[in-house]
């Protein structure tokens, strides 16, 4: 879930490839970009995190294809959420391999220990942005109060689930993730900065010296019990696995550009927690759980 620095390094990536033939439309880079952030939305402050539990758990693919329209901002949204799904199912079974390697197993899926995982993959996110040249690193972008995306978004899990969500739902996910999103987009950015011994920026330092310096102290004390345990704790990967995790990232950027190139946007079902196909890890417990509560919300009888 944390890895914006990486999500948004993708989305910018592919933008400044179409760029390079002849497409330079702002709106439509800033909303592919929101597209590509905009699948962990329902994670964030009072927002309903059932929305997010759909887009990883449930059809995952079948959403992202109802999301990419024919053209324009909406086209452009979808194949950003499209993104997140591609890069999710490639990263997540490598960040889980690492989360494993503490522990002496192969691998850890985010079930297991969600707050060791958030440690390793927020780790490789900040020290993947600081590995990048300062052209290339990514910008939270603007935009996630556009009304645009909360109706594309309804549109889209009403076609996808049968559920009719209120768009004040994805209103209100979309200003959430506003604030919480960006302030963890820049605890990667601080984080990198350490990792790799840069100066701070004045507003990271701010950031540093005021919640996360503090939090650390706080986690000292409480231990792993401290719900931002895996933020306080991020683990600097070690130098062969990020460049894994590069290498893995770049795979998705030159993947997401040929699907564009090649107009193909259906994807095969998977559990974007472990890259599975859905119909192998029907008894993931988040799997069961998200689609016994959507068989509900649907009239169905669950499980």
């Amino acid at each position: 879930m944390p890895a914006f620095a990486t999500h948004l390094y993708i989305a910018q990536e592919i933008v400044r490839t179409v760029r390079q033939h002849g497409t330079k439309d702002e709106a439509r880079s800033l909303a592919l970009q929101r597209g590509a952030l905009s699948h962990d939305l329902g994670y964030f402050g009072d927002s309903d995190p059932f929305l997010s539990d759909l887009a990883h758990y449930v059809s995952p693919s079948a959403l992202a294809s109802s999301l990419v329209g024919t053209s324009g901002d909406t086209c452009a949204f979808g194949i950003g959420w499209l993104s997140h799904v591609v890069a999710d199912c490639s990263i997540h079974p490598f960040v889980n391999e690492r989360v494993g390697e503490l522990f002496g197993r192969e691998s850890m899926n985010y079930e297991e220990d969600p707050k060791e995982h958030l440690r390793v993959e927020l780790g490789l996110d900040a020290a993947f942005f600081a590995s990048l040249p300062p052209e290339k690193r990514p910008v939270f972008p603007s935009g996630f109060h556009e009304a645009s995306d909360a109706s594309l978004l309804q549109d889209g899990y009403r076609s996808a689930y049968g559920v009719d969500f209120p768009v004040e739902n994805f209103v209100r996910a979309q200003r959430n993730f506003a604030r919480y999103g960006r302030k963890l987009f820049n605890c990667s950015r601080m984080l990198g900065a350490l990792f790799s011994q840069e100066s701070l920026s004045s507003d990271l330092l701010v950031l540093y010296l005021t919640e996360y310096l503090p939090l650390r102290l706080l986690v000292s004390v409480v231990g792993k019990q401290h719900k931002h345990y895996g933020i306080a704790r991020c683990l600097k990967p070690k130098q062969e696995h990020l460049e894994l995790y590069s290498s893995l990232v770049q795979g998705v950027v030159q993947e997401m550009v040929e699907r564009i190139s090649n107009r193909e946007f259906q994807l095969a079902e998977r559990n974007l927690d472990t890259g599975r196909d859905l119909a192998v890890d029907a008894d993931y417990p988040p799997v069961r759980r998200t689609k016994a509560a959507l068989m509900r919300m649907t009239d169905g009888r669950g499980e």
